[in-house]
């Protein structure tokens, strides 16, 4: 993404009973990319792309942490891409 140079996964364990509320309003934010329910524990698995860390932090705290049915909440950073394959379906 132009000018977007981080890449943020989130892994975020959700209340069942707020999932579909939760998943919408990432789902509506400028930075996100992809959100997928997850099988295993009600998680979803979120793709953002931000400008930098200083933004990261500021999405979070701002946006995503005080989002009502957020059980806990794991952050990744991508690092280096070995290969990206994003026409499956």
């Amino acid at each position: 993404a132009l000018g977007l140079d981080l890449a943020v996964f989130l892994e975020i364990e959700v209340l069942p009973s707020k999932m579909e509320t939760v998943a919408k309003a990432i789902s509506e934010m400028d930075e996100t990319a992809i959100v997928y329910q997850m099988t295993g524990p009600t998680v979803l698995h979120v793709h953002l792309f931000v400008e930098n860390d200083k933004k990261l932090s500021q999405l979070l705290n701002e946006k995503i942490y005080p989002l009502d049915g957020i059980v806990s909440t794991s952050v990744y950073m991508l690092l280096k891409d070995y290969k990206t394959k994003l026409n499956i379906k």
